[in-house]
């Protein structure tokens, strides 16, 4: 293969990004460069953005499968490595600038939960310069809370 170091690269980014093993994701590469050689096409550009793209493509499809598969596994009762964690248990986990930006959005829960999630940043960030929040402490609690509850 002569992109070899190509594929590495789209699997390194990859498992940097996931947290998925390196090796299975540079199979997945290597083979979805395969199949991309049979589809490409000279007149329509470099081989190496025909092939990159293909792989990108073929690896954001494995991701959500993998991350469908473990959903479905969940549900039927298997045990994930990951420890569950009740709201409280983050709560306690907040700054105070963050818990108190939580209980606010507790509190007004009808302003923020029927609207887009950037009209209700919006309005949060709105109400909290009305409460005389500082910008620091804003940004660092939704900064805060945006961690928390990716």
């Amino acid at each position: 293969m002569e992109n070899i170091n190509l594929i590495r690269k789209v699997a390194w980014n990859f498992t940097q990004t996931t947290k998925l093993e390196f090796d299975d994701l540079f199979q997945e590469a290597a083979y979805a460069y395969c199949k991309a050689l049979d589809t490409y096409n000279p007149d329509k550009g470099a081989i190496s953005t025909h092939v990159f793209v293909c792989m990108q493509n073929h690896l954001k499809n494995y991701i959500k499968k993998q991350i469908k598969d473990e959903v479905y596994i969940e549900d039927l009762g298997y045990s994930i490595d990951k420890p569950e964690e009740t709201f409280e248990d983050i709560l306690e986990q907040l700054s105070p600038t963050a818990s108190d930006m939580v209980e606010i959005i507790l509190g007004n829960v009808g302003d923020y939960i029927f609207t887009t999630k950037k009209k209700a940043k919006q309005k949060l960030v709105s109400n909290l310069k009305n409460s005389k929040w500082s910008r620091k402490n804003i940004w660092s609690g939704i900064s805060e809370l945006k961690l928390m509850f990716n």
